[in-house]
């Protein structure tokens, strides 16, 4: 009796101990970075917001307070959100970076920043801001005076120097046309030729480009830009070469692409890797790292 209770009391204690892990409570961790420690007036610098929190919190993200950041102007901002996970525990990483530019010069502090009716707060971060470096003509009206006049008598001079070639060219010319009438006419006809053949090319190079926009990349805006995109890279390899996607998965149809040789192939496995994704975590950079692989293949 007493070994069946020893066993059964080590089961429970290792169960217990694999298991902590898992239903282990993670606080939220704010933290502040910033890209430069010095900069000039009236240069820009980042300062990025790095959150991470369990996947169950209830973290509301406009609770958000950083103080110190009346002294900046906020010129743009963009947010990207990533899911970790560790030992069966799920973790979001928020990260939002603020492009700012400083108002006045100074060392300023920017932060901490604190979450609303909690304890949590960050780091704070020091910034330095110089005075703005002044040019050599900004710091002596009359060298600009003396420059600007020296380069209007310069200019005057090229200008003359050239309508005398251009009209030395032009008397040549004439004369040229006079004595070789027939050379003229032929060459007038190859130059009207090589124009006709360079129209031809454009309008080729429009008829390709036109089919590429019909292509229909979404906005980068649309919620289901991700779904689209994959879509629509799966009726281009369908039209092109021949594999009917619609009943595939995407492994499926890259191991049928992959026999065709394409050579854009890494990208599009790249583009499909990164939709497929989108349905756990998807952010503004996956969406122009597709961008930039669709101009590539296309």
């Amino acid at each position: 009796m007493f070994k069946k209770i020893k066993r059964f009391f080590i089961f429970f204690l290792i169960s217990f101990l694999v298991c902590l892990p898992i239903f282990a409570k993670q606080d939220a961790q704010v933290s502040l970075e910033i890209s430069d420690s010095e900069i000039s007036l009236g240069e820009s610098f980042d300062l990025a917001l790095v959150l991470k929190y369990a996947s169950t919190g209830d973290l509301n993200m406009g609770d958000l307070d950083i103080s110190g950041l009346e002294n900046f102007q906020e010129l743009s901002s963009q947010k990207s959100t990533q899911i970790q996970m560790l030992n069966g525990a799920t973790t979001v990483v928020t990260r939002i970076t603020k492009k700012l530019k400083a108002n006045k010069e100074g060392e300023f502090v920017i932060g901490p920043l604190k979450i609303a009716n909690t304890e949590i707060k960050s780091n704070s971060v020091k910034i330095v801001i110089k005075k703005e470096n002044k040019s050599f003509f900004q710091d002596d009206d009359e060298n600009i005076v003396v420059l600007s006049s020296s380069r209007k008598q310069r200019s005057f001079f090229n200008k003359d120097l050239f309508i005398n070639v251009l009209m030395f060219f032009l008397l040549a010319f004439m004369f040229f046309a006079l004595t070789k009438r027939e050379k003229m006419e032929l060459a007038m006809e190859k130059i009207k030729n090589r124009f006709q053949k360079n129209n031809l090319v454009d309008d080729i190079i429009d008829k390709k480009e036109e089919q590429v926009d019909n292509l229909n990349l979404p906005n980068l805006d649309d919620e289901k830009f991700f779904e689209k995109v994959k879509e629509n890279l799966s009726k281009y390899i369908q039209n092109n070469f021949g594999i009917n996607t619609d009943s595939l998965t995407s492994k499926e149809i890259l191991d049928k692409l992959k026999e065709k040789k394409f050579f854009k192939f890494s990208e599009i496995e790249e583009i499909f890797r990164l939709c497929d994704q989108a349905r756990f975590a998807n952010s503004q950079e996956d969406k122009e790292r597709i961008v930039y692989l669709w101009k590539n293949i296309f």
